[in-house]
């Protein structure tokens, strides 16, 4: 299990871009991101970002060809859940998130 944090400034168009690069929703992050509020003669507004990423897991997927044509992008298919035991690892390691962020002194205003 790896934790991944980074911050950020929000910045107009940002939810465009986490959805094209990541397949998050963007109407959901312009709701927590509150892009309507930016002002554009004040600096950016800092957000933090908590990911977790299983490091083994168990789900497996496949790539395939999709044509002959070697320039032709593949047909991928991650499975990402399909095996229970990553289920179960993810949601661990949400609760564990959790409970350091809850202990945690780093996130006082």
């Amino acid at each position: 299990m790896q934790f991944i944090m980074a911050s950020f400034g929000v910045i107009r168009g940002m939810p465009e871009f986490f959805e094209q690069i990541f397949n998050f929703k963007a109407d959901i992050l312009k709701k927590y991101l509150r892009e309507d509020e930016i002002n554009e003669d004040e600096p950016e507004r800092e957000a933090n970002w908590i990911a977790i990423a299983l490091q083994r897991p168990k789900s497996r997927g496949s790539i395939k060809l999709s044509t002959n044509d070697p320039f032709s992008p593949p047909l991928i298919q991650p499975n990402y859940f399909s095996h229970p035991d990553d289920m179960k690892a993810f949601v661990e390691g949400k609760l564990q998130m959790i409970s350091s962020l809850a202990l945690s002194t780093l996130y006082v205003c």
